[in-house]
């Protein structure tokens, strides 16, 4: 890392000031934006040079290969139990609960009429 002018860690505190803070933050903590390229010997106009294998491969030395390892994916009853969750899913268990407590507790006789409609007796 003694060929760059600035460390990862100093990279990954970077990132959480960008995250959290705003450009001023690392004009006034690091200098601004064109002292942390030329640390880092990039031009901020052309990026790097994808051509210079020498100088990719003594960027992943120093500060590691440019990857995020993906999340795990949930389980499928973690989803579920997540989904149960839902106000409109609760309301609609609780409204067939209901529906059925009522359908096997309450006898009322009904039929449909020659007209079609619903008539009780």
């Amino acid at each position: 890392m003694a060929e760059f002018g600035i460390t990862l860690s100093q990279l990954k505190s970077l990132w959480k000031i960008g995250l959290l803070m705003e450009r001023k933050a690392i004009e006034e903590k690091h200098g601004g934006i064109e002292k942390i390229a030329k640390a880092l010997k990039a031009d901020i106009q052309n990026g790097l040079d994808p051509n210079n294998k020498e100088d990719m491969e003594a960027r992943i030395t120093a500060f590691g290969r440019n990857f995020i390892p993906p999340k795990p994916p949930k389980s499928f009853f973690l989803l579920m139990w997540e989904a149960a969750q839902d106000v409109t899913l609760i309301i609609l268990v609780v409204a067939a609960v209901i529906s059925i407590v009522l359908g096997l507790t309450v006898e009322e006789k009904t039929t449909w009429s020659i007209r079609g409609r619903l008539s009780s007796y």
